[in-house]
């Protein structure tokens, strides 16, 4: 091999590597997270793939990894008919706390979703959650996480994209309206967060989360 030759290929290596590392990330976001799953009944969990959290990425074979105490599972998920979409079938055995993270199957980028509870099958209803509870499982599950460092969330900060919220705290209005479009704040550097699907209830609990909120269990029926 020539010298030119040698120097073409260590560029051309270089130049996959840097685009391997700044373009082969995605952010997965849950749009049904349950607040328990029932042992021995299917819950279909559906969720998006988008590359920088825009760019819907089709044709991957992402997975949900499953564990409980010795109790491992794999659940395949499957393409729906939107783009960027796919359901996985979680049929749990037991009863217990399951630890999940989806596999997107893109580069090593994964979502490691806060543990849901399994109840037995005609259990009365026994998960509840105050809205700071919930609103971190959103922040897990939604792909807040890939993003940003939150020292409640486990493995949050995936990528060193956006700011730390361990101690950020934003008037609730604006962050409701942020939450919601976040074109609302102007560019300031060329990174920007994503519009996600989140829904008025979603916001709610997101918002009392991110700001410290303080918490009351609702009552169990």
């Amino acid at each position: 091999m020539s010298r030119k030759s040698g120097l073409a290929v260590i560029l051309m290596a270089a130049f996959f590597g840097t685009a391997a590392h700044y373009g082969g990330w995605a952010v997965t976001s849950v749009q049904n997270l349950p607040d328990q799953l029932v042992a021995g009944t299917p819950y279909n969990l559906t969720f998006s793939i988008k590359q920088h959290g825009v760019e819907p990425l089709d044709d991957l074979s992402p997975y949900v990894e499953l564990r409980s105490g010795k109790s491992e599972l794999v659940a395949r998920a499957v393409r729906t008919n939107k783009s960027g979409f796919y359901t996985a079938t979680l049929n749990v055995p037991t009863a217990g706390e399951w630890a999940a993270t989806i596999q997107t199957s893109f580069g090593k980028s994964h979502a490691k979703l806060v543990p849901i509870a399994a109840v037995e099958k005609g259990a009365r209803t026994v998960v509840s959650y105050t809205q700071p509870e919930r609103g971190m499982r959103l922040f897990a599950a939604k792909g807040c996480a890939m993003c940003h460092q939150h020292a409640k969330v486990d493995g949050a900060g995936f990528i060193d994209f956006g700011p730390d919220l361990t101690e950020k705290r934003f008037q609730a209005a604006y962050l409701r309206q942020f939450l919601a479009d976040p074109s609302i704040k102007p560019a300031t550097t060329n990174k920007r967060m994503p519009k996600v699907d989140l829904n008025d209830q979603e916001i709610a609990a997101l918002v009392a989360f991110i700001n410290g909120e303080a918490g009351t269990r609702t009552a169990i029926r």
